[in-house]
C-alpha cells in the first residue's frame, strides 16, 4: 500500500471542524430568535443577538488559514467578514423584533467591517511574498498514489509544493503513467518527466 492514497480533500484540521460547529450553533440560535414570540424567549432577546454575534466572530476567527495559512491579512479579512455579517444581522434584525438599541449599531458594525476590509488589503501587500508557490528541496520516494478511479503509477523522486505554508501538491521527477476508470473504459497516458 502507498503512502500516496488520499483523496483531494480540503484541510480539515480540530480548529476548522469547531468552526464548523459554531457556526451551526450559531443558526440554531439564529432560529431560536426568529421564533423567539412561539417559543416565549422574548425575555431573551438581547442575549441570544448577543450570542449569535459573539458565535459570528468566533467561526470566522477560527477559519482564518483554511487555504494559505494563517496570515495577519487572514485575520483582518475574517474579523472585516464578521463586522459585515453582523451588520447585515443586525440591519434586518430591526424588521424582526430586534431592540433598536442593538439594531441601531448596523451602521457601526458596516462601518468597521469597510475599514478592516481596507487595512486587510493594505496588510496583504506585506503578506504577499509568503504567499509564492515554492517546490521544497526535500524529496521524497515516489512509488504511485491511489486517487479512486485514478491511479498513478511509476518511480521517482516526489518533491512537495508549497502556496504560502500550505503543502498543495507534489512535483513528481520520474517515470509516470496515469490510469483512469471512465465509463468508456480505462484510459492509459505516460506523463513527461516534470509532473
Amino acid at each position: 500500500m502507498s503512502v500516496w492514497n488520499y483523496g483531494i480533500v480540503a484541510h480539515e484540521g480540530p480548529r476548522f471542524k469547531i468552526a464548523e460547529y459554531l457556526k451551526g450553533l450559531a443558526a440554531v440560535l439564529l432560529l431560536l430568535w426568529l421564533f423567539k414570540g412561539p417559543l416565549k424567549l422574548e425575555a431573551y432577546n438581547d442575549y441570544l443577538v448577543y450570542a449569535v454575534v459573539g458565535l459570528i466572530f468566533a467561526f470566522e476567527l477560527l477559519s482564518v488559514g483554511k487555504w494559505f495559512g494563517v496570515t495577519l491579512s487572514g485575520i483582518i479579512f475574517a474579523l472585516a467578514k464578521a463586522s459585515f455579517w453582523t451588520s447585515v444581522f443586525l440591519f434586518f434584525g430591526k424588521w424582526l423584533g430586534m431592540s433598536e438599541a442593538l439594531s441601531g449599531y448596523a451602521g457601526t458594525a458596516f462601518a468597521y467591517a469597510v475599514v478592516l476590509s481596507i487595512a486587510g488589503l493594505l496588510m496583504a501587500k506585506f503578506d504577499e511574498k509568503r504567499l509564492d508557490i515554492k517546490v521544497e528541496n526535500r524529496a521524497y520516494e515516489f512509488d504511485g498514489a491511489d486517487f479512486g478511479d485514478v491511479k498513478l503509477k511509476g518511480t521517482g523522486k516526489a518533491y512537495p509544493v508549497k502556496f504560502g505554508r500550505k503543502k498543495v501538491g507534489w512535483v513528481v521527477d520520474g517515470e509516470v503513467t496515469v490510469e483512469a476508470e471512465t465509463p468508456l473504459g480505462k484510459i492509459t497516458k505516460r506523463l513527461l518527466s516534470p509532473v
